[in-house]
């Protein structure tokens, strides 16, 4: 059992066991898997006030069943992920988002949140923008 007032959890480079069961304390606000995790999050719950979310290299997980905390404000997905958010919902006090080299979907049919200002692209993304709405919000395109 994880100690309830654990707010920062990082899981080693060689990690990658599924988290079904697994109860995550409410006061968590950082959780970073290992470079080698991928494994799904369907069904894990993932506490309330998690503000930030990092997937190592390996992660390549379709993210289409996983609810996203309403809290979460910064999203980071490793090098291999390569998987579409056409209906992925991501929360709205999301405010960084950023992806790794293999990831090249389009985003036309994505929602990005209203409170987004940091949107980072890999090397391989190769995508067109145009009918992509960009939030107001945004700060910073890489």
């Amino acid at each position: 059992m994880l100690p309830s007032n654990l707010q920062n959890l990082t899981f080693g480079l060689m990690f990658d066991q599924g988290l079904e069961g697994v109860i995550l304390p409410s006061n968590l606000r950082s959780l970073e898997f290992g470079e080698m995790f991928n494994q799904s999050l369907d069904g894990v719950a993932l506490p309330s006030n998690l503000k930030d979310l990092e997937f190592g290299a390996a992660f390549n997980q379709d993210q289409e069943r996983v609810t996203l905390p309403s809290s979460l404000q910064s999203l980071t997905f490793g090098a291999k992920f390569n998987q579409s958010l056409e209906r992925v919902t991501l929360p709205s006090s999301l405010q960084s988002l950023t992806f790794g080299d293999s990831f090249n979907q389009s985003l036309q049919r994505a929602t990005l949140p209203s409170s987004l200002q940091s949107l980072t692209f890999g090397a391989k993304f190769n995508q067109s923008l145009e009918g992509v709405t960009l939030p107001q919000s945004l700060q910073d395109l890489t």
